[in-house]
């Protein structure tokens, strides 16, 4: 072969080899790139997995949340249960009390005229219970002696004698 195509091919070989040193350091440069958009992307990642985390906290206090407002929810329903049901009761307690006032009233009623009737019935006698007394006690005075004597047959005794009255 020829010197001259022989140092053509060498010369066109190191061009070849230059461009191939230009392509590796491309290529070096672009692996540097990416290693570093690796990095980022990890970066990226961890960043978004500490995020994830969050969300997962504040999932769980969303549900210890919601958890909490079933439990009110279920407690506002019993009390109004319970304050319906007092309700009624209130409205019972309401109706007996106007049903009792209505049977006092009448029961006062009813006293009233039973009393105002004792004392027409009673009335008449107080008015002339001195003269009555009176009369009840000359009677007892009258009927001592008889008892006495009556007392004393039954036990066989002699009756006492009449002694005379001092006033």
């Amino acid at each position: 072969m020829d010197h001259e195509l022989i140092a053509y091919l060498d010369e066109r070989f190191q061009r070849i080899d230059q461009r191939f040193e230009q392509i590796d350091q491309r290529f070096e440069q672009i692996d540097q790139r990416f290693q570093q958009i690796d990095q980022r992307f990890e970066q990226i990642d961890q960043r978004f997995q500490r995020i994830d985390q969050r969300f997962e906290q504040i999932d769980g206090r969303f549900k210890h949340v919601e958890d909490r407002l079933d439990t009110l929810d279920t407690a506002i329903r019993h009390t109004n249960v319970l304050v319906e049901g007092l309700r009624g009761d209130v409205h019972l307690i309401a109706e007996g009390f106007v049903g009792l006032n209505d049977r006092i009233n009448t029961f006062q009623c009813e006293a009233t005229l039973v009393f105002d009737q004792m004392k027409g019935w009673i009335e008449p006698y107080y008015r002339n219970l001195d003269g009555r007394l009176k009369v009840v006690e000359s009677r007892g005075e009258h009927q001592q002696g008889d008892v006495l004597d009556a007392v004393r047959r039954m036990l066989g005794k002699p009756p006492l004698q009449a002694q005379p009255a001092s006033d």
